[in-house]
């Protein structure tokens, strides 16, 4: 990660790039057929920056996402495990004081 730079700073490169070469077939310094190509080219490579960019924030999300899932799936697993002692500390002081506890068991 080190290494490698910011795709902000490469996508502004790029945009200079195009501004600079369309400044550059107007002002008849590059043949318009090549700085057609370029362009395309420069194009093509800013589409597949921003597919890397969306496919990085669909997985961050993603994990995001399942961060939470598991954070509340603990969160009611603990109730549950709650629940489940209060139920079974409710029958056993049913069955101790209280005589009806058998008919609603």
């Amino acid at each position: 990660m080190g290494g490698r730079s910011k795709p902000g700073s490469e996508i502004a490169e790029v945009k200079k790039k195009l501004r600079r070469l369309a400044d550059d077939i107007l002002a008849g310094k590059v043949n318009p057929y090549k700085g057609s190509v370029a362009s395309q080219v420069l194009g093509t490579w800013l589409k597949a920056c921003d597919t890397e960019i969306r496919q990085t924030e669909a997985t961050v999300k993603l994990r995001e996402l399942e961060e939470i899932k598991l954070r509340e799936f603990e969160e009611i697993r603990h109730e549950l495990r709650e629940v489940r002692e209060l139920y079974e500390d409710s029958k056993q002081e049913g069955k101790k004081g209280n005589p009806w506890a058998s008919w609603t068991n």
